[in-house]
């Protein structure tokens, strides 16, 4: 089994396997098409192999099956999760899947990520509070960005930090 997540299947095109610094429009317009007219397994199987501008796209993707094969490719980055979990388009279900990832909630970028998106689950973003800097509670707790009981919740760790010292 190994051996086939080392090796990308011969029948996806290498435009969509290949990284690439950068692309013109017409080059994320012609990827954005190819995706278009695939079928739900292929785009499962792209979300595993593909780059990272593919698998942008297919985190967005309204299939659920789609969206956590991006979440399960061996190729996906703890930058592209961080970028992910900032987006206010990203899906709930997403939001839901990323903290049960170990490797990605290492990342402090993850969680301040994840905390500050007002789409976050208020059960998930409350639960990573307790693993943030003082400031960045701080912050949180004057941020118009995020549901009034995670400001609260926020500013009460932030008092309870701060009587520690």
């Amino acid at each position: 089994m190994d051996e086939e997540i080392k090796i990308p299947p011969e029948d996806i095109e290498k435009e969509l396997i290949e990284e690439k610094k950068e692309y013109t429009a017409d080059e994320k317009k012609t990827i954005l098409q190819k995706i278009q007219g695939m079928s739900v397994p292929e785009r499962v199987r792209l979300a595993l192999w593909g780059n990272r501008e593919v698998r942008g796209i297919l985190i967005r993707d309204p299939n659920k099956a789609v969206r956590n094969a991006v979440l399960s490719s061996p190729r996906i980055t703890d930058s592209e999760i961080i970028q992910i979990a900032n987006s206010r388009n990203t899906d709930e279900d997403v939001l839901r899947q990323i903290p049960k990832n170990r490797n990605w909630m290492r990342n402090y970028g993850v969680i301040m990520a994840l905390v500050t998106n007002p789409k976050t689950p208020l059960s998930i973003s409350t639960g990573l509070l307790s693993k943030l800097r003082e400031k960045d509670l701080a912050f949180i707790s004057k941020s118009k960005n995020v549901p009034t009981a995670l400001q609260r919740e926020a500013r009460r760790l932030y008092l309870i930090k701060l009587e520690r010292h």
